[in-house]
């Protein structure tokens, strides 16, 4: 019964933003945020760094995802170093492979790609929850179950 209200809470409190996102944000004032000057040219203009909106969300969504993530196992009784490590074993995969996949494929210099994290994601995951259940075990003496992990 819980696990089907905490769907329904999250189908309830993302449902309005998506609808909203959805409608709102492919429209052009959502595009750019605001515009960094780095360096000005000769001719007087600025060459600048853009931050966009969707820079900003995915940052959001990350944020978001680390935070269920963080209580998903902490109710299936995961320790925090545990959680702490898995993150940062994740992350310190999944990023650098955003933008080096998406510069692989798109052939372009400054570009990310959240399919390419997902991807990696996806495939490294249940491999780096192996190898941290060994080194917990080993060098923490703390154990887990792997499933629970991957489930959140």
């Amino acid at each position: 019964m819980h696990n089907w209200l905490f769907v329904l809470s999250m189908v309830l409190l993302l449902a309005p933003l998506f609808i909203w996102s959805f409608r709102e944000l492919p429209r052009e004032r959502w595009q750019i945020i605001c515009a960094i000057p780095v360096t000005k040219r000769a001719d007087g203009s600025w060459q600048g760094l853009n931050l966009t909106y969707y820079g900003l969300f995915n940052a959001l969504a990350l944020c978001a995802a680390v935070t269920l993530v963080f209580i998903l196992t902490g109710s299936a009784g995961i320790d925090f170093p545990v959680f702490v490590a898995l993150i940062c074993a994740l992350l310190g995969i999944c990023l650098p492979a955003s933008r080096l996949i998406a510069r692989w494929v798109e052939k372009k210099p400054n570009t990310f790609s959240v399919g390419a994290a997902s991807f990696v994601g996806i495939v490294m995951g249940p491999w780096l929850v192996l190898v941290l259940e060994r080194l917990a075990g080993r060098l923490m003496s703390i154990g887990f179950d792997p499933m629970a992990v991957m489930a959140a």
